[in-house]
């Protein structure tokens, strides 16, 4: 499982006893209770770990079921939250399948929302397709921020509620920005008075070696964030919405625009809470950055060994390989299909390794808990794998 499912078996294919105890004991006690009727212990518990893990004052949680839900929840309660309508999002992102989200989203999912819905406007992204903002990393940031802040003067400072974007991009390719962007960004926020939210919801709970992926970036405390998958290492369907305390008092008299049947679900939140203390207990997040070095450095070994693999990029158990055509460009656009990935994807299935791809991007997102002689194995099947796929696209080229 090279991928963790969809990011999101963070823990494996097998339950742990203590998170199986955990959602059998809620079974007995009381199997669902409606959340806007009463609170239960598990809420409350988990809700209270939360808060003890997450920085500054974000300290105020709301539950869902997918992460595209905790996103279309974040949205709203951003937008009546300042009163603005506009939610800012870059164009490489991935935010979710429904109507808001998707319009939220800036890879070629979102075509299918263009005539649908407005509120949305894309931002000139840090790592662009087809230019660069220049080779020194520190400098291509300031750039990227300096275009942002025109956007936003442009825009109407007073009409964007929000800023929403992933730390470290997941679906579209795990980029990485500097440091000195995601600050830039909070600076812009503190400036004019948008909130910066950060979807977590494939970086959450240990994928990249800290518990949320804006944690590697110093200094940086989004106002609100979204989480799902990790959450419950996909066991049981849970997400959510965290927030400062200045938003989630208002809330407290002011409602939030949105409401589920099974927010809060007695058996999800217990099962978030057993596995939030699971990863906390066995320091997943450190286990993962020990993980890192053997990851990057068998990524690395297939991109100068193979031309069909154009770049590796890795951050704890986050990574994956950039696929190249014969010229060693990218094999082809995001939103088009090739004969290649087809073939790259039967033949690792057939050698045992079952993985995402999206566009030209191979995911290389194991769980959480691989060892050492497991990724070697993974890499051991790459390697024989790429080489095929040398092969089929230079035979495809003559």
């Amino acid at each position: 499982d090279w991928s963790a499912g969809a990011v999101c078996t963070n823990l494996g294919n097998s339950m742990p006893k203590e998170i199986k105890t955990a959602i059998e004991e809620q079974m007995e006690t009381a199997p669902f209770v409606y959340g806007d009727l009463a609170v239960t212990e598990a809420r409350a518990k988990l809700c209270s770990l939360l808060g003890d893990i997450s920085p500054g004052d974000l300290n105020g949680f709301i539950f869902a079921s997918g992460g595209a839900e905790a996103n279309e929840c974040a949205i709203r309660m951003a937008r009546r939250y300042t009163g603005r309508y506009k939610i800012l999002s870059r164009y490489r992102s991935y935010h979710g399948g429904t109507t808001s989200t998707l319009a939220m989203t800036g890879d070629p999912r979102t075509w299918a929302t263009d005539t649908q819905i407005t509120g949305f406007a894309k931002i000139p992204d840090p790592f662009p397709f087809s230019f660069s903002w220049g080779e020194d990393a520190e400098k291509a940031s300031k750039q990227a921020l300096l275009a942002l802040h025109e956007q936003i003067l442009m825009e109407g400072p007073e009409s964007i509620a929000a800023i929403f974007m992933e730390a470290i991009t997941g679906s579209n390719g795990w980029l990485l920005p500097h440091p000195s962007y995601m600050q830039g960004v909070r600076a812009l926020c503190d400036e004019y008075g948008i909130l910066m939210i950060v979807d977590e919801v494939m970086c959450g709970f240990g994928r990249t070696g800290k518990l949320f992926g804006f944690m590697n970036f110093p200094g940086v405390v989004p106002d609100m964030f979204t989480f799902a998958k990790g959450v419950t290492g996909a066991f049981m369907p849970l997400s959510g919405v965290g927030m400062t305390d200045a938003i989630f008092d208002f809330y407290r008299t002011n409602a939030p625009a949105y409401g589920s049947t099974y927010s809060g679900h007695p058996l999800t939140v217990a099962c978030g809470y057993a596995t939030v203390k699971y990863i906390l207990d066995n320091d997943i997040p450190n286990r993962v950055k020990q993980m890192e070095p053997t990851l990057a450095e068998g990524l690395a070994h297939i991109v100068s060994k193979h031309k069909s693999a154009k770049q590796a990029r890795v951050i704890g158990l986050a990574g994956g390989i950039d696929l190249a055509g014969p010229q060693g460009d990218s094999l082809m656009h995001m939103h088009q299909t090739h004969p290649g990935v087809a073939f790259l994807r039967r033949r690792l299935r057939e050698e045992g390794l079952i993985t995402l791809v999206r566009g030209h991007h191979m995911h290389c997102t194991p769980p959480l808990i691989i060892s050492e002689s497991e990724i070697a194995m993974g890499i051991e099947i790459l390697d024989k794998c790429f080489g095929e796929l040398d092969d089929f696209l230079e035979n495809q080229s003559n």
